[in-house]
Formats: C-alpha cells, sequence, structure tokens
C-alpha cells in the first residue's frame, strides 16, 4: 500500500502543471509570445498572443527563464511561479538615423541554393542564433538593417508565426547582447504543398516546393550592425495553433520551417537560461539582407 502511495506521489510530482500570463512591469499589459526556456529543454513552451501560456508535465524544482526581446531574463522556479509573471523592459540607447544620402543594396544574401529537401522536427520553443560572415561596418560608415527576406515553409491549415531576432557579436564571434528594443513578428500564411513524410528519426520529407521567400522592412526598428559582426537569431513557438501533425507519423512538429543553406557557420542555441555553442557542424538558414549605408 505504501508503495502505491509513493508512485501516485511520484507521478503528481512529475505531472504539475505551470499556468499564468506575463506582462510588463510598468504597464502592466499582455506581452506576446514570450519564450519561456526550462531545465528541460524537451518542454521549453511560449506565451500566446494574449501573454497567457499552460503547459504539464513539470517538478516544481525545474526552473523557468522567461526571455524575449527588450526585456530582461528572469528566472523562476516552478514551485514559486505566480498566476502573473512581470517582466522588466530594457530601453536601449539609439542613435538618431537620419535616411539621407544614403546608398541601399543587398549586403547578405545565402539563398540563391536548391531547397533543402529534409527538415528536422521541431516540437519545443527554440532560438537559434547564427553568425552572418562578412558583415562588418568600416570604422567610416554607419550600416542599417533596411530588409531581411526569409525563406519559410508552413504547411498547417493555420498561419504561423515567428520571431526574429539580431544579436551583437564580438570580436572571436561569441554572441552578446539583444540589439532590438522590439519583437520582430512575422506571420507565415499557409502554403498548398503535398504534406511532408518521414523518412527516419526527427527527419522528414517533403515531395514539392512550397516555401515562401518573405521580406520583412525592418527600418522602423532602427538596427545599427555593430562593428564587431553580427548574429541573426529564429525563435520558434511552441503554441497550438503552430502545431502540425505530418504525414507518414503520429507525431508533429512546430511551424513554420525555416529553410537552411548549406553554408556553415557559428552557431548558438538558447538552452537552460544561457547561449550554448553548437558543436556538429551548423547550416545558416536562407536569409538576404538589404543594408542602407550612411558615411559618418
Amino acid at each position: 500500500m505504501k508503495q502505491i502511495i509513493l508512485l501516485l506521489l511520484t507521478t503528481f510530482s512529475l505531472s504539475a502543471q505551470v499556468k499564468g500570463v506575463v506582462l510588463d512591469s510598468i504597464s502592466g499589459k499582455p506581452i506576446a509570445y514570450v519564450g519561456v526556456f526550462t531545465s528541460k529543454p524537451e518542454l521549453n513552451f511560449s506565451a500566446d498572443e494574449k501573454g497567457e501560456f499552460k503547459k504539464k508535465n513539470f517538478k516544481k524544482t525545474d526552473t523557468l527563464w522567461f526571455f524575449t526581446t527588450g526585456y530582461e531574463i528572469k528566472k523562476v522556479l516552478v514551485k514559486d511561479l505566480k498566476r502573473k509573471t512581470y517582466l522588466t523592459h530594457i530601453q536601449l540607447l539609439k542613435q538618431e538615423i537620419i535616411i539621407a544620402s544614403k546608398k541601399n543594396k543587398t549586403w547578405f544574401d545565402s539563398s540563391k541554393e536548391d531547397y533543402s529537401l529534409k527538415k528536422d522536427i521541431i516540437k519545443a520553443t527554440s532560438l537559434k542564433a547564427y553568425y552572418l560572415n562578412g558583415i562588418k561596418p568600416t570604422e567610416n560608415e554607419k550600416v542599417i538593417i533596411e530588409s531581411i527576406n526569409v525563406m519559410a515553409l508552413n504547411i498547417s491549415d493555420k498561419k504561423a508565426v515567428y520571431k526574429i531576432r539580431f544579436f551583437e557579436s564580438d570580436s572571436v564571434q561569441n554572441i552578446g547582447k539583444d540589439i532590438t528594443n522590439n519583437s520582430i513578428i512575422e506571420i507565415v500564411d499557409s502554403v498548398k504543398s503535398e504534406p511532408l513524410t518521414h523518412v527516419e528519426g526527427n527527419l522528414f520529407k517533403q515531395k514539392r516546393k512550397g516555401f515562401s521567400f518573405a521580406k520583412i522592412n525592418l527600418l522602423e526598428h532602427q538596427i545599427i550592425i555593430p562593428k564587431e559582426g553580427l548574429f541573426v537569431a529564429f525563435e520558434i513557438i511552441n503554441i497550438e495553433d503552430n502545431f502540425q501533425v505530418l504525414s507518414g507519423s503520429k507525431s508533429g512538429s512546430i511551424m513554420p520551417f525555416i529553410d537552411l543553406s548549406k553554408n556553415e557557420t557559428k552557431t548558438y542555441k538558447f538552452e537552460r537560461g544561457n547561449w550554448i555553442l553548437e558543436d556538429e557542424p551548423n547550416y545558416l538558414p536562407k536569409i538576404k539582407i538589404s543594408i542602407t549605408q550612411q558615411e559618418n
């Protein structure tokens, strides 16, 4: 009898639910699509458009890290989690940007390759940052990101939401602080395409091309490329509307898929409250960045 009680208590402790809403500490307004990174990365999740979240299978001793653009990271133990989680806004010091006497051009392009057919399925919120090789301004110029094109695929019957983030680099390509004030949230429409079919392990194969190469205008965000270089990051958001069951499998994946090029680059993944350098060769997403240059 004691063993049965102990088993029930253990099962209960493993299935604790976290539930709440993420709010701005000053305005009290909800913060949409905040990434909640956990001590169990396979359970990483996100708040929805209203800042609300609900997730099961945690222990009271597990840790949560709330991390989103423009706010300080907040670390909370599950046992200490309140119904309302408040994040503190970070106001970055922005230089005044005057768009005059400018030179516009494509400064980085990894999109001119064949489509990648195999896709890793994603079941939890994921944040990866990729170093952009060769993106460094000279001493006498100010380089502002004008737009970014991203190759993405959404095979669900709903629109899929993901986030684009930018981080500074140091001289040896270590990832630094966030350089944007506000979240860049992109919506990918559903694309009519034949379903992905299971290949092996966590890989799925697409039979037919169905990617969109969307252009996102970024001038309003006033993103000045740091002198030592830049990381671009993609945050795949684990919310119910982004999840799609895949053909040939009982499981599914979070949408959208960000298509990859064959260009290897230094890549970091955010896990357990820290940026972790990935050991295996990692491939840069298919993107095109246009910039505006100004002489100082």
